[in-house]
Parts: C-alpha cells; structure tokens; sequence
C-alpha cells in the first residue's frame, strides 16, 4: 500500500561489501540511490553509487546481483561506471521494443564546478 513497510534485510552486510569501496576497507563510506530491477537475464539487480577507499574518495557506481529480491546479492567486484568528476544516481531502463538495456546516470559536477551532466549507455544482455 506504499504507505506500511516491513524492512526485509539488507544488500550488503558488513561482511559482503563490495571489495572496491571504502565500506570494505574499514573507512567511512557513502552507499546511496539504490535502485533494484528484475534485469532482462531474470536476475535481480541492484544500482548503487559508493565511494572507493582514501586518498580519492571518488564516487562511482556499482551493481550486484541475485536470484531474488531478498538476495543474497553478490557485487561485480568493480565499478560499472566510473568518471573523473564522479558518478552518482544510476537508473536502469528496458527497452521492451529492442530488448536493449539501459543505465542512466549523473556526473556529479556540481561537487567539482563544472556541468552536471546526464549519461548513458547500453549494458550487455547478461
């Protein structure tokens, strides 16, 4: 009803953080705008954007896996999308009418004073 919610755990745990973020090195780290979509494959997916370990502190985004909406998900073990004036916000599309999939996403420029720009590009069948 969109109005009563019952938390049904968690993507990751302290023990399955993606090995590329901060999160799994001990540091302080950003996990946020996560988006989950049953993908093309029948997996489900969930789009995420984290911070990689000190010095950089970049922001990227990720993607893990599973076979059902309550996981266990299992990252990629790397970024998916990476930009040098960071990548944040990822949002997936199925193009029902190519098969085609999609990931949508924004460089933060606001963060590094230049333009914030909207990206695409096409992921592969699987």
């Amino acid at each position: 009803d969109l109005v009563n919610w019952e938390s049904m755990g968690k993507v990751f745990s302290a023990d399955s953080l993606p090995c590329w973020s901060g999160g799994a090195h001990g540091q302080k780290c950003d996990y946020w705008a996560p988006e989950i979509h049953q993908i093309a494959s029948g997996k489900v997916a969930v789009y995420f954007s984290a911070r990689e370990p000190h010095p950089g502190r970049a922001l990227h985004i990720g993607v893990a896996t599973a076979d059902s909406p309550l996981g266990p998900f299992v990252d990629q073990g790397k970024p998916i999308v990476s930009d040098p004036h960071w990548a944040i916000d990822a949002s997936y599309f199925h193009d029902e009418a190519t098969g085609k999939q999609y990931l949508l996403w924004k460089v933060d420029g606001n963060a590094h004073k230049v333009p914030s720009v909207i990206k695409m590009r096409e992921l592969s069948a699987n």
